[in-house]
């Protein structure tokens, strides 16, 4: 406590004249005896509150206990470490791996090409010095490649043993296709990393929970669920639909365009009237009745529904939808035409069979990538691969050998095609590039039959997404081995009820909760199956 005190000083209280004794240590005001003495009680009391929380914290009852645990969490971050660097030395060794043997087969292919080339040459200079009646020059040819020839022959008979071998192993891809469809040397293997990704992530999910390292509660309930991918009952209903909804694409950019008082969308710039803009992800759905004149826009929670009106001819049926998010641009396929507008509805393009020199055409599906809308032409048994610049065919690749009238739909994922065929209820797994069968699903040691499947899907992770139109299910599986994951169970139908086709939509989007869209045909509805 000070000593120094001011001459003639008064207490600093409030109201308090009584003479100042001395400076107070906890307010540094000057006060009197009285005020001076009850700062001091305060300081005191708040002294021992001070000492009473040195004390909690610094009790030593649990102290050797806790440096125990310390230990362990130390040499558990040591195990931890080790355990992420073996896995990742296992990950490299099998990328060497498997590169090693997909280059291999690459090579082989590439010897093959290389053989054959170089016979056709040989065997075109050998004639030539025949019509010119130069025998030296044949001597010469047959001379030197002679011990080419026996080692080239050699590598044919290696070649030719290795695809007989991988023929007999390629069974349960085949199935369903007729002789002459082609199966490509190696299957899938950029799909079945892509795979582990997915399950790197659910495993590593699962594990943050079990050892308590998520940051939010883990509820029962969680835990249950940390099996699935998705909610197993639907998290939002968009129901009392005008009609029954059949087609689905999801649009998650639909910046510049709204919709007027009257529902009708439209491009914001363009319009003479106060648009209020569209949500930033919605689904546009195409509906059975062929009466109907647009296309219906809906917010993921149903609260916005408006109409999309375009220059097309509504009597015919509508057999697929694709929306470019980046383009804003929507692909409207029909038996004979492929319409592509704005989101506004305005046309900019109308691919048809004269355009794509198709001598025949019965669009039945179409999907897209970035640059490329692929339609599967059931007329030829072709899918033909278009582009989106141009609205020109890029190529085509036959698909004949797929009993291509029992072919419903297709989806597209990476470069890799899925062909569903809704009679053997088999989805086949096609490369792009060249045609050839990479897998078929369900595996035919697979106890999992899809009845009657109507759509397929895909999402990021890698997963397949089956709706059944001779059941009330949609099928999650894995894209890697068509592995049954979790069964949704999307309408209650009754053994007397017709069948029904359930289209599908998967919403991925930075404003919007990820999730399944299931259009119920049944039920004039739209189900949200959330994401876990």
């Amino acid at each position: 406590m000070s000593t120094t005190e001011e001459p003639n000083a008064v207490c600093s209280s409030r109201a308090c004249r009584s003479p100042a004794s001395d400076r107070s240590p906890l307010s540094g005001l000057q006060l009197c005896q009285l005020h001076m003495q009850r700062d001091l009680a305060k300081l005191t009391q708040r002294k021992d509150e001070f000492v009473q929380m040195l004390r909690l914290i610094g009790d030593s009852s649990d102290r050797s206990l806790l440096r125990v645990e310390q230990s362990a969490l130390a040499a558990e971050i040591d195990d931890v470490n080790d355990e992420f660097d073996a896995l990742q030395e296992k990950l490299q060794r099998w990328r060497e791996r498997i590169l090693c043997r997909v280059q291999a087969a690459h090579d082989s292919v590439s010897d093959r090409l290389n053989d054959a080339s170089e016979a056709e040459q040989c065997e075109k200079d050998i004639s030539n010095a025949c019509e010119a009646n130069d025998m030296r020059k044949v001597m010469d040819l047959t001379s030197s490649a002679e011990l080419w020839l026996e080692d080239a022959n050699e590598r044919l008979e290696q070649f030719t043993e290795a695809r007989v071998k991988l023929h007999s192993r390629q069974g349960s891809a085949r199935r369903g296709l007729s002789a002459d469809v082609k199966v490509r040397s190696v299957g899938d293997a950029s799909c079945g990393v892509k795979q582990l990704n997915y399950i790197i992530d659910k495993h590593m999910g699962d594990v943050t929970k079990r050892c308590w390292l998520d940051d939010a509660t883990t509820d029962s309930s969680e835990a249950v669920y940390s099996s699935l991918v998705c909610l197993p009952e639907a998290s939002a209903t968009i129901d009392g639909l005008e009609n029954s909804p059949c087609h689905l694409t999801a649009c998650c950019n639909t910046s510049g365009f709204g919709y007027d008082s009257t529902g009708k969308v439209a491009p914001c710039e363009s319009s003479t009237s106060k648009l209020t803009p569209l949500p930033q992800s919605c689904l546009f759905v195409s509906f059975q009745n062929k009466t109907a004149d647009h296309l219906l826009v809906t917010s993921l929670d149903g609260a916005v529904r408006v109409k999309y009106y375009t220059d097309l001819d509504w009597d015919e049926w509508i057999s697929g939808l694709h929306c470019d998010n980046d383009r804003q641009m929507l692909f409207i396929a029909q038996f004979l035409v492929i319409t592509v507008t704005n989101l506004g509805g305005a046309v900019r393009r109308v691919i048809t069979g004269d355009t794509l020199n198709q001598s025949n055409l019965r669009i039945t599906a179409i999907a897209g990538s970035l640059d490329k809308v692929f339609a599967l032409n059931r007329a030829l048994g072709n899918v033909l691969v278009i582009s989106k610049n141009s609205g020109k065919l890029e190529f085509s690749i036959d698909v004949s050998g797929f009993d291509v009238d029992s072919l419903d739909e297709l989806c597209l994922h990476d470069n890799k095609l899925l062909l569903l065929n809704f009679r053997s209820g088999l989805i086949h797994r096609v490369c792009t590039i060249t045609g050839q069968v990479l897998a078929a699903y369900p595996d035919l040691y697979d106890d999992l039959e899809l009845v009657l499947p109507g759509q397929v899907v895909m999402d990021s992770r890698g997963l397949m997404y089956v709706s059944e139109n001779g059941g009330q299910f949609v099928r999650v599986l894995s894209c890697w081995n068509g592995s049954l994951i979790q069964t949704l169970i999307v309408a209650k139908l009754q053994p007397s009820d017709d069948m029904y086709r359930f289209g599908l939509a998967v919403i991925e989007a930075e404003d919007a909760t990820s999730s399944l869209v299931v259009a119920n045909e049944r039920d004039n509805s739209l189900l949200v199956f959330y994401f876990i």
